[in-house]
């Protein structure tokens, strides 16, 4: 028994002995289990982040999934062969491309958008070779094959900048750190080679069939004067490909300037699956802009959860059809200088008024042909201000009061720009906002 007792006391003495003794060691990070050496990561600010992979590959393992969730997700490419090898490289990595969930290519070419201070000359022929050869097609495509996670692919003319600091959501511009240094520059203005910028998009979703693909992954477009490449996007539109298929994965449309009316009507009408709907004319003169397409009326997109319109002109009813087909699902509106044909805007505040799941509305230069009866006629009171609400609760108090009691201001130069109709009609009243945000969100109704 004595010596059972002993032993015992023994052993318990020797284990209180090694645990002293590791207490004075070194802490060491690896002796942490991965999942919190994981969890840390997550906190790490991007410079931390990436020192941590540099210790050891032990711990660049532990930080992999930190690394490629923050940096990968987003990938951005330009038609030039060393931005399009870095996308292939990273498709090719088997860590890092299960973690690239988009990629936009964008149609930006070296010495005219984009211009670098390094070898400019070589860059803009390797860029100008690729095209010529249709390297870039394939290239593409086989890097689009391999991301297995792809969930999105966006086609612009803008995306790819050289500025780091440009947006607050990290993406890897794929090659920018071999082409460009710190006095790189972008100029975003258009050049007279619209074709040459526009073929990103018929190359994209080639290489998306080609990829295999096309049934895989949604479609964000985003198109800059899409009339100065009406037959590109003719053809586009025109395709087997984008009518058989295409077309039901494309969730975010925008266009910006000039457009082809009936190109945009026959893209809209079989792009059924748009979530978010972006349009702006440019011109001083506005065409009509028609929600609608014969024989089918009113264009009806039952996800459409985002709708932001600018400088446009409207046709008064379907416009209100438009509207009605999409109340409940509309989260959304942003409408700025947009003119309506034929009518006022009264029963259209009082549809976004109704609207269930609508949370973020912008009114900015509602404008209409004729004055409301009790129009300010103070030649001094020239803004009719804007309208910026972010709840449901404040969005009906003020579209209530609004239609309660509705009024019209005179616009000039100064505060806003009048519109000018398809039909020589110029829109100079708009709808006064002023004040509206304040008394929703305070509450009180006194004026």
């Amino acid at each position: 028994m004595v010596t059972t007792r002993a032993r015992k006391k023994a052993v318990l003495a020797q284990e209180e002995a090694e645990v002293a003794r590791k207490l004075l060691l070194p802490f060491r990070l690896l002796d942490l289990p991965a999942e919190i050496i994981g969890n840390i990561s997550d906190h790490l600010d991007d410079k931390d982040l990436i020192n941590v992979r540099r210790v050891c590959r032990a711990l660049s393992a532990h930080v992999a999934h930190a690394f490629g969730q923050r940096f990968f997700r987003h990938l951005i490419v330009i038609l030039h062969p060393t931005s399009l090898t870095t996308l292939f490289e990273i498709s090719r990595h088997k860590t890092l491309s299960k973690y690239v969930h988009r990629v936009t290519v964008s149609g930006q070419r070296i010495g005219h958008t984009l211009f670098t201070t390094v070898n400019e000359t070589a860059h803009n022929d390797l860029q100008a070779s690729v095209e010529r050869s249709r390297m870039d097609l394939l290239i593409l495509t086989e890097a689009l094959r391999e991301l297995k996670s792809l969930q999105n692919v966006r086609v612009d003319r803008s995306s790819f900048r050289c500025d780091a600091g440009w947006t607050q959501n990290i993406k890897i511009k794929c090659g920018r750190g071999l082409m460009f240094n710190k006095d790189s520059v972008t100029w975003n203005g258009d050049t007279s080679e619209h074709q040459n910028f526009n073929r990103v998009y018929e190359l994209t979703l080639q290489a998306l069939v080609q990829a295999q693909m096309d049934e895989k992954v949604e479609l964000d477009l985003q198109f800059v004067n899409p009339n100065e490449g009406r037959n590109t996007f003719n053809c586009l539109v025109d395709s087997e490909s984008w009518r058989e298929g295409l077309c039901k994965r494309l969730r975010y449309f925008s266009t910006v300037g000039d457009m082809d009316l009936d190109w945009l009507g026959r893209l809209l009408s079989l792009s059924t699956g748009i979530t978010k709907l972006k349009l702006r004319q440019n011109r001083r003169k506005l065409n009509l802009l028609l929600l609608a397409r014969e024989p089918g009326g009113a264009f009806s997109f039952p996800g459409l959860r985002h709708l932001n319109i600018t400088r446009a002109v409207l046709h008064y009813e379907t416009w209100l059809v438009f509207l009605r087909l999409h109340a409940a699902v509309l989260e959304e509106v942003v409408l700025h200088s947009v003119g309506l044909q034929n009518g006022t805007w009264h029963q259209a505040l009082a549809t976004l008024e109704t609207m269930p799941r609508l949370n973020n509305l912008s009114l900015d230069g509602l404008l209409e042909q004729m004055p409301y009866q009790n129009a300010s006629t103070d030649p001094l009171d020239w803004n009719p201000g804007h309208l910026s609400l972010r709840s449901q609760a404040a969005i009906k108090a003020a579209l209530s009061v609004m239609r309660a009691e509705p009024k019209t201001v005179a616009v000039d130069w100064v505060w806003m720009r009048p519109l000018d109709g398809p039909n020589g009609e110029v829109y100079y009243h708009a709808v006064d906002c002023r004040g509206y945000t304040a008394i929703a969100n305070s509450g009180s109704w006194d004026f």
